[in-house]
């Protein structure tokens, strides 16, 4: 797997639990909506998640057996609870029915919380692990640039044979060709 499926796969997991907080935020603001404008009392949602194949089509092709099967997640649906509602006496209460119950949503605060406590988990996770895949491709960039630098450094040395510098870090600026410029570094021919 490389970079950038990984961080694929990561952004599909932050965009799932974003999803996940805000739909939990909507259940608790209206915890106690009893009149909504489609009518009646807000109905709890939740989220259906469901995976997806992280990659495109061509790619799909040059995969090796280990990387077919990686999969990211995609919100599917935001399902609307079909519990029946709360009634509760409250006889002087606007939306009271003749009986004098009002229908509040049956909206557990406790099992929100929980829920939305781990959809944080799972965005946490997500977002470390975008981190450390940004500290994994710096850490590869730093190595191909001194591997660069090596390559550069090693070629001027072997176009002017005359040149003993035998540490690049003890030379700091250009390589200096010539014994009076390398006696200035304390080498010599």
């Amino acid at each position: 797997m490389d970079f950038m499926t990984a961080l694929d796969i990561s952004a599909s997991g932050l965009s799932s639990e974003r999803t996940h907080i805000n739909i939990i935020s909507m259940n608790l603001a209206n915890a106690k909506t009893t009149r909504t404008a489609d009518g009646g009392a807000y109905r709890r949602r939740s989220v259906v998640v469901e995976s997806i194949p992280v990659d495109a089509s061509f790619k799909k092709h040059m995969q090796s057996a280990m990387d077919k099967d990686l999969r990211g997640v995609r919100v599917h649906s935001v399902a609307v609870d079909q519990r029946p509602h709360k009634l509760v006496y409250e006889p002087g209460h606007p939306d009271a029915n003749e009986d004098g119950y009002v229908a509040y949503p049956d909206i557990n605060v406790v099992e929100e919380m929980a829920a939305l406590m781990t959809a944080q988990r799972g965005y946490e996770a997500n977002v470390s692990t975008v981190e450390t895949i940004k500290q994994m491709y710096s850490k590869a960039l730093g190595i191909s640039r001194e591997v660069i630098i090596k390559e550069e450094h090693t070629g001027a040395e072997n176009e002017h044979p005359g040149s003993r510098v035998e540490s690049i870090h003890q030379c700091p600026g250009k390589l200096r060709q010539g014994p009076e410029q390398n006696a200035e570094f304390g080498f010599h021919n």
